[in-house]
């Protein structure tokens, strides 16, 4: 995910057709960040008005068109840096994983009034982090696990997420309260069963 910075002047257009909270959310980011809110939309505007205005945060809600990520997928051809941020207050499972799957920064669910977690959103984006609700990080676990080959056990699936977490042998022993030599065991299973050959190919792997 390409970072941006939020010195200077950062550009921020806002697509919803609620523009009465498309004002509001306006004086709230302009107020705790250094952002200019550069257009309100009431529907999803063409590529090229993207082209021109060049924002560098769109925040965009997808409840009117679940198909909007074809857009962003788009713009963001063209537009690299852009970073589009699509919420919704009751997405279906898919709707949140075609948005990431298309280059979305993140996804956020309900958040008409929970503003904290507007600006939290936008400085995790900053940061180069994805911005995602808890509901939306639950759906990309489960899409994940679900995507897993066939044949691990739960002891190895567990083993596998600490893998991604950084963690080395003893460490996992430690954090799942086994012994170091059932990690060793578990993860030569687990290298044979996605046919790679280290913790970094693993790893690669999970993505």
């Amino acid at each position: 995910m390409e970072k941006f910075k939020l010195d200077n002047t950062i550009r921020v257009s806002i697509v919803d057709r609620d523009i009465r909270w498309s004002q509001a959310v306006k004086m709230l980011v302009e107020d705790n960040l250094s952002l200019r809110v550069i257009d309100l939309y009431k529907e999803f505007p063409k590529e090229k008005v993207f082209l021109e205005t060049q924002p560098h945060l769109v925040l965009v809600n997808v409840d009117e068109n679940a198909d909007s990520y074809k857009l962003i997928k788009s713009v963001k051809v063209r537009l690299p840096y852009i970073q589009f941020l699509p919420y919704s207050d009751s997405p279906t499972e898919d709707t949140i994983l075609n948005f990431i799957e298309h280059d979305a920064g993140g996804f956020l669910i309900n958040i008409k009034f929970d503003y904290k977690q507007i600006i939290n959103s936008i400085v995790k984006l900053q940061e180069g982090k994805p911005a995602l609700s808890p509901l939306a990080s639950r759906v990309l676990v489960s899409s994940f696990y679900n995507q897993l080959p066939s044949g691990l056990t739960k002891k190895e699936i567990e083993v596998l997420n600490q893998l991604k977490k950084g963690k080395n042998s003893s460490e996992i022993a430690k954090a799942l309260d086994i012994k170091q030599n059932t990690v060793r065991a578990h993860m030569y299973n687990i290298y044979e069963k996605l046919n790679v050959k280290n913790k970094a190919e693993a790893i690669a792997l999970l993505g």
